[in-house]
């Protein structure tokens, strides 16, 4: 499964930037509801977005599809895991996605051929 890491981040009522926290507490609640919210064809989400407003309702989104660019950028095979755990339909995984669980699958051939060797 992808690993991930969640950051909060805070403006003041004038806009401004207040400050950022990490909050690893809520990794395992992430985790049971990207599992929740898992669908065969589709897939799991590969990164969501809560935005609280002090006042109104709150934005909620999931990315099924986007390449998230996080950074620093995820090794290929940890694609390759989270399509393994969470399996998609061709026509759910997206260019970006493809090229990097080929990219992963051909790093563990060469891992695998090199370890042969010793």
């Amino acid at each position: 499964m992808i690993a991930y890491e969640v950051a909060v981040s805070a403006q003041g009522a004038d806009g401004r930037f207040v400050g950022e926290m990490r909050q690893l507490g809520l990794t395992d609640q992430l985790q049971e509801l990207r599992d929740q919210m898992y669908e065969p064809d589709k897939g799991a989400w590969l990164s969501a977005r809560f935005v609280l407003h002090r006042t109104g309702d709150p934005e909620i989104s999931f990315n099924y599809n986007e390449d998230p660019n996080w950074t620093p950028a995820l090794h290929p095979v940890m694609f390759v895991r989270d399509l393994e755990a969470y399996p998609r339909a061709d026509g759910y995984i997206p260019p970006w996605l493809r090229e990097l669980v080929d990219r992963g699958h051909e790093l563990e051939g060469q891992h695998e051929a090199a370890q042969d060797e010793q």
